[in-house]
């Protein structure tokens, strides 16, 4: 499935925080993250992460790694997400995980593709209250994202990985 930076805009109704080029190369970005944040932005009114507006992004040193954070997760003043400078991988930091860190995406743009996809295919698939097309849903969703970006459900603790395991043991 190929998901454009129009199809990421379309999803979001246009309602994305537009970041500031010269902002953006204050940080440890690359030319690639600058341009998807400048071009494309990120969610204003997300239902899981509250995006930072670019004067609110700040750039941290947590586990030896420079990382830029850009969002911390609704009501859990303990769950944010980074952009890791070297890697350009979102990566996500919690008490709960041990390592401390978790890769959420290879990109912040693989992470908007996700959520594209994820909702694509809900929609797609209409009701899935029951059990069957509950891990109906989750194996379709798990098989896309694996050929986008296997890294990403490569983490049992990840992001991606505990968001689809609820729908494959239909613990939602």
């Amino acid at each position: 499935m190929i998901v454009t930076n129009e199809n990421i805009r379309k999803h979001w109704n246009y309602n994305l925080i537009e970041y500031s080029k010269t902002i953006l190369k204050k940080y440890c970005l690359s030319e690639e993250t600058i341009s998807f944040m400048s071009e494309v932005g990120l969610p204003i009114n997300s239902y899981v992460f509250n995006f930072y507006k670019d004067f609110e992004l700040r750039e941290e040193k947590i586990k030896g790694k420079t990382l830029v954070a850009i969002a911390e997760m609704m009501h859990d003043d303990t769950n944010y997400l980074y952009i890791d400078c070297l890697s350009q991988e979102l990566l996500q930091t919690t008490n709960h995980l041990k390592s401390g860190l978790s890769l959420v995406n290879s990109s912040v743009r693989n992470f908007l593709v996700f959520d594209f996809i994820f909702d694509f295919v809900q929609k797609e698939c209409g009701n899935i209250n029951d059990d069957e097309a509950c891990k109906k849903f989750g194996k379709k969703v798990k098989d896309i994202f694996l050929e986008i970006d296997p890294a990403a459900l490569g983490d049992m603790e990840s992001y991606w990985s505990l968001t689809l395991k609820e729908y494959e043991l239909v613990s939602i």
